[in-house]
């Protein structure tokens, strides 16, 4: 069962994932990204993809062990490693270094598709619309709402990926909750 990452230091053991620990408090909702691998590939990936994210100190966990992706549920396959960013401008951002880490070494179909997320830029990373914890609010009714597993965004959200990479038009769409 081999570890994914060399420097468990920088990381916390948290229910089977690996927490990173400069990171551990983010916002209560948005627009997280997947990165998709299997046993075959995502050490390849961790290789290139953990640089980016721990030089950049963004929010981020992913799965201790190969062995651990292989049983994932059939919703759950592919995700084995989570980026949970600040805001939309710094999602467009982070799916273009992810994409240019690993591009000419991983690309889309070298991964399981996730289902029920949208895949976004060149390689392996898809995103959907949902709670950082467990729940989402929902401005309509001023209430929490449970988190939209099985959908890619709640009915109240705007899609900015449809602007994908315009760093312009993302800049429109409203901070997320905190």
């Amino acid at each position: 069962m081999p570890d994914l990452i060399l420097n468990r230091r920088l990381y916390a053991d948290l229910n089977g994932w690996l927490w990173y620990q400069n990171r551990l408090e983010i916002r209560d909702e948005g627009w997280k990204l997947h990165i998709s691998g299997y046993t075959g590939n995502a050490q390849k990936i961790v290789n290139r993809v953990l640089y980016v994210l721990q030089g950049g100190n963004f929010a981020h966990k992913l799965l201790k062990d190969t062995e651990t992706i292989d049983s994932l549920d059939r919703g759950q396959v592919g995700k084995f490693l989570t980026v949970y960013p600040d805001d939309i401008e710094q999602a467009f951002e982070l799916v273009g270094r992810i994409d240019a880490a690993l591009r000419g070494r991983v690309g889309r179909h070298d991964s399981p598709r996730i289902l029920h997320e949208k895949w976004v830029g060149l390689t392996v990373v898809y995103t959907r619309y949902g709670a950082y914890g467990s729940s989402l609010y929902n401005p309509e009714s001023n209430t929490y709402v449970n988190d939209t597993i099985g959908q890619l965004k709640p009915h109240w959200i705007a899609d900015p990926w449809v602007h994908y990479p315009n760093f312009g038009l993302a800049r429109t769409f409203a901070p997320w909750p905190n």
